[in-house]
């Protein structure tokens, strides 16, 4: 009798327990003095969700220019510190861009805290696959996909954020 091949792990269960762990991790954004990053979130504390509805109006595709840097090693840490790994990725093709991949139960994950400078009416945190992104992008008049998160520079974390590494080995 042939051996079964064991189920994949369902891509959309996969994606809802990273934005659950996404969801759960910004209630620590902006909460204390990681890497000097204090002064430049704390003002975002309490504002972000993966959820729409829970997104506060000070989010919007302006208020989100140029603080993909700050955002996303924020984040970083964050998960970091709650045991989920994630990469740092940054798009140098047409447009810099900073965002965090991760892999989880066996999909790639992207996790993108700004994206509504490049996808209006998107405010909230985007988790998700790259085909799911990819669609998303798509609605927008622009190759956004191809200048911001095809193809990025992506190195493990400690390259870009060696602190982490050093903590979590001591």
């Amino acid at each position: 009798m042939p051996k079964e091949e064991p189920q994949a792990y369902p891509e959309e269960l996969a994606v809802g327990e990273v934005r659950e762990v996404i969801e759960s991790a910004l209630i620590k954004f902006g909460d204390v003095n990681r890497n000097g990053l204090a002064e430049r979130v704390k003002q975002w504390r309490g504002k972000f969700s993966v959820y729409p509805e829970k997104v506060h109006p000070d989010v919007t595709s302006r208020s989100m220019k140029n603080k993909c840097w700050d955002f996303s090693e924020e984040l970083a840490d964050i998960l970091w510190e709650e045991g989920f790994p994630v990469d740092l990725a940054i798009s140098k093709k047409k447009v810099a861009h900073t965002y965090l991949p991760t892999s989880y139960k066996g999909h790639k994950i992207v996790i993108d805290p700004t994206i509504a400078q490049y996808v209006q009416r998107h405010n909230h945190v985007f988790v998700g696959t790259l085909n799911q992104l990819r669609r998303l992008v798509q609605t927008e008049s622009w190759q956004a996909f191809e200048y911001v998160w095809d193809s990025p520079e992506r190195k493990p974390i400690n390259e870009y954020l060696p602190w982490i590494e050093k903590e979590r080995s001591s």
